[in-house]
């Protein structure tokens, strides 16, 4: 060696040393003397025996029982001991929840004295809570195997703790192979510690194990304690059954369950209502309290273990009965509730009280609860699961591990003797699988394998075959193929086409190197390839993150009002994402968030039903992603993007081909339509409710009922009775520029306040409280007495006389008997009508219209009746009407002015009756000959003539079939105005398709048409459109964005919903619907109707 490299290796060799003495300095600032008094916890007794341990190996594995201090202590005992030698250390720990990792890195802190984020922090998704000076971090396992991908060796760390390996996750499994193949290739100096109290440590001591003078090696297992703190009581179904003989009333029985179908039955509910019951009586027999009327001053807290949401709301809606006389404090805990409702189970109750916890399996791990006494666990999990024909994943019901249960009873024992109650028998509770099924063995593998690529460490199946539990080759066979159709893979791997491998193309690149979804990755680049990069990255990172729109627990129709408000009426999850971003980053970008005594950001993510942390979060995906992007060379380009009228179809263009081929269509059978349309007897389906089992003879009295049933959907409801069955009919989103409508329509034409009615239906919270209260036949009677007049036969309705206002107001009823003077519907095909000689008499949109048929003499009646009325209003026979008659639902004469100014009057129905801005009545009329409306006055209005009272309605609304819009699911304006043009007062004959309440229609040019011109109107329309999406390139934005959205303050909630400013930005073309919140109050004993 000479002089030169001598010298040379020397000053490597100091620059080294020099570096790992500058790393160890950062300890000097910071007091590694306090700590809290944590030394009864059983992770103490063997500190020596797991710091030697780890000293000697490379790999250690530490298993003891839940609550022994493990996640906590094993961490500091190495930064300790690096701290005594003065020796560098960077321990990065892991654990398979966001809320663990958080969680634990705080209570680090808090043992310590130390400053969270500094020696001490943690980095969960995006929120980096670390620095320069941190040299314990806590993450998720996601977090590290993006860390190891990226670097390609473990040499960042010198320590890597793997907790809660039991879990068995992808990223965990992953993590667990990534690791080992790294750490016995390029990086033997870093040790690592796996950790679990529920750990199988054979099978994990093996696959760590060692070469050792030709033999394998296992690595070493340290106990640090089989026992919890306090000891933990375990009771089983079988052993309840005193509760029952208790409570008979309650419980006549032992509830059972059924191991081939896991579930929770209504007596399971109650059962475990009943042992928090108990709770009280089994406090007092310890502490030597005879009196049954008093509690305990510090009442142990529960914690409940269910599947899923659903089942949380159930039982705490149960408990919720019983919860004042008891003092109850009721926590529901899962991953979809607001953060701030997540802490709220760490909180400590007042005296007196006790804390109930409801929660899914994200309590089961790593999660301390301090004052946990009592756990009831119905031994059941939700889990992910792929269908192995479509690749979909779904999330089942099946019964918990054994291994799950133990941590689940680990919650209790560590501040107190518990008790654990366990939902299953005892002999079947032993037949439990000991472990659950690995995620890499039942879920896609998507992800994975586009991660083994960019590890390049051999074909994905031969990496894969080294995991812990290696999944089927069937599996990733049909991952190949998938990726391969996605464009990620190609066909051929060097050269050669092969089933199980493939090289990675530019697409495959940019996924792997992208944190979301491949499926959503592909969809970024058909957003770049658009012009719609900015927003399909917006769209993406909001899909791949818990949801920034809020759904407070019990509190989801208005959530869901506000959701829709986000989406402007689309129903679509990505355009609410897009919407609400917009919005939130415009008003941080004008400083409104800044402004002296403007709106605070949390009080307007709050009233809007945001969460303020989840959406920051979504904005630091968005600008990470937008980061790795341009490092492919894929930017925001500011030329050349769709117009904002186009953006909504291009997106599902793009959202299309990202997904292709995972399109479903729901099935349903040939008769479906013609089923609901018998048992809707002709009203409209999209905008039509029924409620059944109503006393047939006395329909009418429930009128005030049901109205108040759905007040909050709908003020301007219209009812019909017809026999035992009531037809709520929801107001449709008026026609008229003159009057703003309350809510938009969404897709599928149904008026949002009868889609919330269905929402309410589907919530059983408030599906209970969905009771009319049946009156009895002498309360019946005199009610009828009352709005019919004194005949009191209950023969029918048709004998009562007299007024509805003395018990019905100014209700507005369509009852078939009713004296109401209601004209009668318009003649609809026959169904053996195939086709049928129409006249078009008004366009509202393309594709929707209005028609008087020729074959009905329909056309002829059209003039007599214009004469007749004529006549009438001439003759003074047409009298005004008082405008206090002028009610929703009054047939009259109406005057409509034409293009050319012409005024005449015609038949119409008044829809709806409001004040307008100069205080007069105004009327919306809709004209039942024709079918077009408009606002007139009132005072306007005439009687029709009795004689053109027979008459039946002429005016058919009919829907053109194999056409739709091409654009955002509303026809254009040009589109509209082309077909108006061709078809507006023209005759045509309709080739019939479908009958409903409205017409399916082919139009075909009529034998005597004058004009001659064959009108094609399916392929002259899809020209059109194709033609509309192809012009306006340019992309314009908005010319200002000053306040282009308005909140309004609903009552209690104060929640906050943007109503859009039209005349600023027409594009949008929506309007947001204005509605009060849902509160339901509960009511009492009554009938239900269904």
């Amino acid at each position: 060696m000479t002089d030169i490299e001598e010298d040379t290796l020397t000053a490597t060799m100091l620059t080294a040393e020099d570096e790992d003495t500058q790393k160890t300095q950062v300890y000097l600032q910071y007091d590694f003397s306090k700590r809290n008094d944590q030394s009864a916890l059983p992770v103490f007794n063997a500190q020596k025996e797991v710091l030697a341990k780890i000293e000697e190996h490379q790999v250690v594995i530490i298993g003891g029982e839940t609550g022994s201090g493990k996640s906590t202590q094993v961490p500091q005992f190495i930064l300790d001991d690096a701290v005594e030698k003065h020796r560098h250390c960077n321990i990065i720990v892991t654990q398979p929840r966001k809320i663990a990792a958080t969680s634990l890195a705080r209570r680090v802190c808090r043992e310590r004295g130390w400053q969270l984020g500094k020696i001490v922090g943690y980095q969960v998704g995006l929120d980096n809570c670390t620095d320069a000076d941190t040299r314990l971090s806590y993450v998720t396992t996601e977090v590290l195997v993006q860390k190891l991908i990226h670097r390609g060796n473990l040499d960042a760390f010198t320590h890597i703790v793997l907790d809660e390996v039991h879990e068995r996750d992808q990223h965990t499994d992953f993590a667990l192979l990534i690791v080992k193949k790294l750490l016995y290739t390029v990086s033997r100096n870093v040790k690592v510690i796996l950790m679990s109290a529920t750990i199988d440590t054979s099978k994990f001591a093996n696959y760590f194990s060692t070469p050792v003078m030709g033999n394998l090696v296992p690595a070493p297992v340290v106990s640090v304690g089989d026992n919890t703190l306090f000891k933990i009581q375990f009771y089983y179904l079988e052993s309840l059954s005193v509760i029952c003989r208790n409570r008979p009333s309650v419980l006549p029985e032992l509830p059972s369950i059924l191991p081939e179908d896991p579930g929770i039955s209504e007596n399971m509910f109650k059962l475990a209502c009943e042992i928090v019951k108990c709770f009280d009586h089994v406090e007092r027999q310890e502490e030597g309290i005879r009196s049954a009327a008093s509690f305990v001053k510090r009442r142990g807290a529960v914690l409940i273990f269910l599947p899923g949401l659903a089942e949380i709301e159930k039982l705490i809606n149960l408990l919720s009965d019983d919860s004042t006389a008891n003092q109850w404090m009721l926590y529901p805990l899962h991953s979809s509730i607001t953060q701030e409702e997540q802490q709220r189970v760490f909180s400590v109750p007042p005296i007196g009280f006790r804390k109930v916890i409801v929660s899914t399996n994200i309590a089961e791990s790593s999660i301390t609860v301090p004052d946990i006494k009592y756990v009831i666990d119905f031994c059941l999990t939700k889990q992910l699961t792929c269908d192995q024909v479509t690749n979909y994943t779904s999330l089942k019901m099946a019964w918990a591990s054994q291994a799950s249960c133990k941590q689940r009873a680990g919650r209790a024992g560590r501040v107190s003797t518990g008790r654990v109650y366990r939902l299953v028998p005892a002999e079947y509770f032993s037949t439990l699988p000991t472990y659950a099924t690995p995620e890499l063995c039942r879920t896609p593998l998507c992800q994975t394998v586009l991660k083994t690529k960019i590890l390049n460490m051999g074909e994905p199946h031969a990496l894969l075959s080294l995991a812990l539990d290696p999944p089927n080759l069937s599996d990733i066979h049909r991952t190949i193929l998938t990726l391969k159709q996605m464009g990620a893979l190609a066909v051929k791997s060097k050269g050669v086409v092969s089933g199980l491998d493939g090289d990675l193309t530019y697409l495959g690149r940019v996924a792997a190197h992208l944190p979301v979804d491949p499926h959503l990755a592909k969809f970024i680049v058909m957003g770049y390839l658009f012009g719609v990069l900015r927003e399909s990255i917006i769209i993406a990172a909001g899909l791949s993150l818990k949801s920034f729109h809020a759904r407070p627990f019990q509190d989801e129709l208005n959530a869901f009002l506000s959701k829709v408000s986000w989406a402007y009426g689309s129903f679509s999850d990505c355009l609410a994402v897009l919407n609400t971003y917009n919005l939130w980053q415009s008003m941080q970008i004008r400083g409104e968030f800044l402004r002296p005594g403007g709106r605070q950001e949390r009080e307007w993510a709050k009233h809007s039903y945001v969460q303020l942390e989840a959406l920051k979060e979504v904005d630091k995906l968005v600008k990470e992603l937008t980061q790795r992007l341009e490092s492919q060379k894929i930017t925001v380009r500011n030329r050349q993007n769709p117009p904002r009228s186009h953006q909504a179809f291009i997106l599902k263009m793009c959202m299309a081909s990202a997904f292709f081929p995972y399109y479903y269509k729901r099935n349903i059978s040939e008769n479906y339509e013609k089923e609901m349309c018998r048992e809707l007897n002709g009203h409209d389906p999209f905008s039509t409710v029924i409620v059944s089992g109503l006393p047939a003879r006395s329909n009418v009295l429930y009128d005030s009922q049901l109205k108040e049933l759905f007040k909050e959907c709908s003020q301007n409801l219209e009812i019909q009775y017809e026999g035992c069955k009531a037809y709520i009919q929801f107001p449709r989103m008026s026609l008229s520029s003159t009057k703003k409508e309350h809510f938009q329509d969404v897709p599928g034409e149904c008026p949002t306040s009868m889609h919330l009615a269905l929402k309410m239906r589907q919530v059983p919270r408030i599906q209970k409280n969905l009771v009319l209260n049946l009156y009895s036949q002498g309360e019946t009677q005199k009610k009828m007495s009352e709005v019919f007049g004194s005949t009191t036969s209950m023969s029918g309705i048709s004998l009562f006389k007299g007024s509805t206002q003395s018990l019905l107001g100014n209700a507005r009823l369509r009852m078939a008997d009713s004296h109401m003077h209601m004209l009668r519907p318009p003649t609809m095909p026959k169904p053996s009508d195939r086709t049928w000689r129409v006249h078009v008499t008004h366009v509202v949109t393309a594709g929707h219209f209005w028609i008087v048929s020729e074959e009905t003499s329909a056309l002829k009646n059209l003039n007599h009746i214009h004469s007749a009325i004529q006549r009438a209003v001439e003759q003074n026979q047409a009298v005004f009407i008082p405008e206090s008659e002028v009610k929703p639902g009054i047939v009259c004469l109406a005057k409509f002015t034409d293009s050319d100014g012409m005024s005449c009057y015609y038949r119409a129905r008044v829809d709806e009756v409001y004040t307008g801005e100069d205080n007069g009545v105004r009327a919306q009329v809709f004209f039942v000959d024709f079918g077009n409306t408009d606002v007139v006055k009132a005072v306007e209005l005439r009687r029709v003539p009795g004689s053109l009272m027979l008459a039946e309605m002429l005016a058919v609304e009919c829907k053109l079939a194999q056409v739709k819009p091409a654009s955002d699911n509303k026809w254009l304006d040009e589109a509209t105005e082309w077909f108006r043009s061709h078809t507006l007062n023209k005759d045509f004959i309709a080739q019939i398709n479908r009958v409903r309440f409205l017409m399916n229609v082919v139009l075909e040019e009529g034998e005597d048409v004058a004009d001659k011109v064959l009108i094609k109107t399916q392929n002259r329309m899809r020209e059109l459109l194709l033609q509309l999406v192809d012009v306006n390139r340019d992309y314009r934005e908005p010319e200002s964005y000053h306040y282009p959205y308005q909140w309004q303050m609903v009552p209690k909630e104060e929640i906050l919903h943007p109503q859009i400013d039209l005349a600023l930005d027409e594009s949008m073309g929506a309007v947001f619907p204005l509605h009060c919140g849902i509160f339901l109050q509960p009511g009492g004993n009554h009938n239900e109707t269904s």
